[in-house]
């Protein structure tokens, strides 16, 4: 990993400060990191993976992508399609505050990244309602199925309820009401009553 990346990665805000008081262009550096330095992230992105990986809390990299942003960091990251943008990461990853100021920075929101998927395929799986609805606040398309699972949003977050990763569990059932209150088309779509009563009333009844 290089240092930037292991400063950002150590929350060393004293120390990232100085550092792109030097190296001011290490904003849109990409990371290397994981085992061999497979994976490959903006350094917005990267924060993200921390948070994931429980390397910093949210707020602490909250923090920090602010002033990454002020210094110039690209909110769209690398900006290669297949690969996800920082907004995607934080949809992804489950770091709902970084998603939110993301948003409020005009990314690109018809990326398509790991999949094809957008950020709001994977804020619906994901179950981060909030999220959800600040996407669809932004008129974002509905009926994108254009991802390698043909699914749509509404899709994604009613796979997203069916997953069994305790770490998932969280607000899909939300994200249902609020795609199809926000007119998403069921075409294509069942839900088993029998083994998912409530995801089903939510489906039937819209």
């Amino acid at each position: 990993m290089s240092k930037f990346g292991a400063l950002l990665q150590e929350g060393q805000m004293d120390l990232i400060l100085g550092y792109l008081e030097k190296q001011p262009l290490s904003v849109n550096d990409p990371i290397k990191w994981g085992p061999g330095g497979k994976n490959i992230s903006h350094p917005l992105h990267f924060l993200c993976d921390c948070v994931f990986e429980k390397y910093l809390s949210e707020d602490l990299a909250l923090q920090i992508a602010k002033i990454l942003l002020k210094k110039g960091a690209n909110i769209d990251g690398l900006k290669i399609i297949g690969k996800d943008s920082p907004l995607i990461a934080a949809c992804s990853l489950y770091t709902d505050q970084l998603g939110a100021y993301y948003l409020e920075c005009k990314p690109d929101l018809y990326h398509h990244g790991i999949v094809h998927a957008t950020c709001l395929h994977w804020a619906a799986w994901t179950g981060s309602n909030k999220m959800v609805k600040a996407l669809l606040d932004k008129r974002m398309a509905l009926e994108d199925a254009s991802n390698e699972y043909k699914s749509t949003p509404l899709g994604w977050a009613i796979n997203g309820a069916q997953n069994q990763n305790l770490r998932n569990k969280r607000n899909q059932l939300e994200c249902v009401r609020l795609l199809l209150a926000a007119g998403a088309s069921k075409k294509g779509i069942s839900v088993d009553p029998n083994k998912w009563p409530e995801l089903a009333a939510i489906f039937s009844n819209h």
